[in-house]
């Protein structure tokens, strides 16, 4: 008797009954009862489920396949560790730094630039992901470029070997062969969620599980579009769910051409700009929340969310409108991590004249007299002494310049040629400026990395640094003190990174390379507003369900994104490795596009801006369709201006 069970059903159907099931499994053995889900939105939604309904569990044995590949790892390991997104790019860097003449295609002035790091990343997840047999797939097609990506490709898995290192590819790899190699295994009951169409090393993954699991228990999301739902058909099923429903005719909006049965389900509008869309969305949002809808029963849904958050951020500040999301600005959009980042800079760049008076005149630069001196650094006072010095260039020699002024203000007939400042003024920058220079001569030696972290921390305690009483209210200085305790945490962390020998000395410049990546991790901790809108991106829909839902941003070119190219390749490169095809990638949009829709219980709007300032936009095929299947349901309209947007009290007031 097959030890796993497989069942079909439309997107979120049957969630709850799988809950349940895990549950009852996990009672009677906590630790080797699982539930693996598709996306973490999903994940926190069961826990929060079952945490609400004060029902016991194990946290981590409910998680999404990367967490179940990392608790294995973690419960697992003697002396390996698993790198960071971001720790992956450093390590890359540096293999290709080492291999510079090896792979000068990929390199630019001895170091690899940001982007070509970021496409190598993407360009080995693709090729482990779906298995592909990179380079000898390319037969007569391979060239110089390929045997150059071949070798960092080679040279990175194995120095991740060699420092007993995984990381957010090659952890499936291990899980794999951690199950298939275990003399016993951790899995009792596996219950497997949701899953639409894995990749190949997914899909090995999952057979490793069921071959180890005691029981298996999968649930497959179905829908009556052929092309889109493939797996029971080819399982030879039939069809588990009610075909006339509203929901399973929605899964059909590709297939068919008649009018959607949605009832009033259905809002689709277009809008000027997309500020407006926005602006209209928090509106109704407003207007909702006053007729009693909880904001935590809406969802808002972006293609490019990450494109869109400063916006929404703005607006639903405007509205006092809370939410949370799962992904945030890049730690480097904000402005404190930029000024300490600079600090560094300015070590590696040679004190240029533009970048210290940049430093200086920043909000979080020290405001009193600077340390063990008299004098405070003015920014606009050392921009204009600086000037007349005639400080310029990469690498300026700042004190032998203002000594220079200095003596021509001995003369008063050659004092007479700078306006605007004194001797005085003089004075007040070479002492501020040697004391600043000094403190960062900490940084610009050649030294160990934790060395190096040390002097940087050291600077800031000598100055004070980061100054962060200037904030224009107690929201804003909360902010900022959150994200420099994040910045600090994430710099101590680097002090420590695995991969970089101890006792190697690095210089500022190398350093800046390192500490820059610190820029590159999100900062997803400032909307975590668990009673606020959920606003989402598609891959985070699938199996969630929000009374009201707001899909919007559907123009052409952003979703669906259709990007079949792999970086580094060309056409007959990309058809050679058999990644995937245009028709694929559509299906795949089309799902998780249906999956958004299905999320929307009572209500859904869906909307298209057909403007960005200046840029006219075109609407999305998508949005076409959602408008040709579901008929003329525009938005509702406001007798009044929306009651609680700030900007609209103003105007009328």
């Amino acid at each position: 008797m097959p030890n796993h069970q497989v069942t079909f059903g439309l997107p979120g159907e049957k969630l709850d009954l799988v809950i349940a099931s895990f549950v009852a499994a996990a009672k009677e053995d906590p630790f080797s009862s699982w539930l693996l889900l598709p996306t973490q939105r999903l994940v926190l939604h069961v826990t929060d489920f079952l945490t609400t309904k004060k029902i016991p569990f194990i946290s981590s044995r409910i998680c999404s396949l990367d967490g179940f590949c990392k608790i294995l790892f973690e419960e697992n390991r003697t002396t390996g560790r698993f790198l960071s997104k971001s720790e992956s790019k450093l390590l890359l860097t540096q293999v290709l730094a080492e291999h510079a003449k090896e792979v000068p295609l990929f390199m630019s002035r001895d170091h690899p630039s940001s982007g070509t790091i970021d496409d190598l990343m993407t360009f080995m997840n693709v090729t482990l992901t779906r298995k592909v047999a990179f380079p000898e797939c390319l037969l007569d097609l391979e060239s110089e470029k390929s045997r150059q990506l071949d070798a960092i490709i080679t040279e990175y898995r194995n120095r991740l070997r060699e420092l007993d290192l995984v990381d957010g590819d090659t952890i499936l790899e291990w899980a794999i062969d951690h199950l298939n190699r275990s003399g016993s295994s951790p899995l009792g009951s596996v219950f497997i969620y949701g899953f639409h169409e894995p990749l190949p090393l997914a899909k090995d993954l999952f057979e490793a599980v069921r071959d180890h699991a005691g029981k298996v228990h999968i649930f497959v999301p179905d829908g009556i579009d052929p092309n889109i739902f493939r797996s029971r058909i080819a399982a030879g099923s039939k069809p588990a769910f009610d075909e006339s429903s509203m929901q399973s005719g929605i899964t059909g909006l590709f297939s068919e051409t008649s009018t959607l049965e949605a009832g009033d389900l259905f809002r689709v509008q277009t809008f000027p700009t997309r500020y407006t869309e926005i602006y209209h969305i928090a509106a109704e949002i407003s207007q909702l929340n006053s007729r009693g809808i909880p904001l935590s029963d809406i969802a808002v849904v972006f293609p490019d969310l990450r494109g869109e958050l400063g916006l929404i951020e703005e607006v639903f500040s405007d509205f006092g409108i809370p939410w949370n999301a799962a992904v945030g600005h890049r730690l480097s959009q904000a402005p404190l991590v930029q000024f300490l980042i600079g600090i560094v800079s300015l070590a590696a760049g040679g004190y240029s004249r533009e970048d210290v008076v940049r430093c200086i005149k920043s909000p979080y630069f020290r405001k009193g007299p600077v340390p063990g001196g008299s004098s405070r650094l003015d920014a606009a006072e050392v921009d204009l002494v600086s000037r007349y010095a005639g400080i310029d260039g990469p690498h300026p020699d700042w004190i032998k310049r203002l000594n220079w002024l200095h003596e021509q203000f001995q003369n008063p007939q050659k004092a007479k040629n700078f306006w605007g400042i004194s001797i005085h003024s003089v004075e007040r920058v070479r002492e501020g400026m040697g004391i600043l220079l000094n403190s960062l001569d900490l940084l610009s030696r050649k030294k160990r990395l934790r060395d190096q972290v040390d002097g940087l921390k050291e600077f800031l305690n000598l100055w004070n640094l980061p100054y962060l009483f200037g904030a224009p209210d107690e929201s804003h200085k909360a902010q900022e003190i959150r994200i420099n305790k994040k910045f600090q945490s994430h710099l101590e962390n680097l002090a420590r990174i695995a991969w970089m020998p101890a006792e190697n000395p690095i210089t500022v410049q190398d350093f800046f390379r390192l500490i820059s990546s610190i820029g590159d991790e999100p900062d997803n901790s400032s909307r975590q507003d668990a009673d606020g809108v959920a606003v989402l991106g598609f891959r985070e829909c699938p199996h969630m369900k929000y009374p009201v839902v707001f899909i919007g941003g559907l123009v052409e070119g952003v979703f669906p994104s259709l990007t079949t190219r792999l970086p580094f390749t060309n056409s007959l490169e990309n058809a050679r490795m058999g990644t995937r095809t245009l028709s694929e990638i559509l299906r795949e949009e089309q799902y998780y596009f249906i999956a958004a829709l299905l999320c929307a219980q009572q209500a859904l709007y869906v909307s298209a801006p057909l403007a960005d300032g200046e840029k006219p936009l075109l609407t999305s095929a998508f949005f076409e369709r959602v408008r040709m299947r579901a008929g003329e349901c525009p938005w509702p309209t406001f007798t009044e201006n929306p009651v609680t947007s700030k900007r609209t009290a103003a105007v009328d007031a």
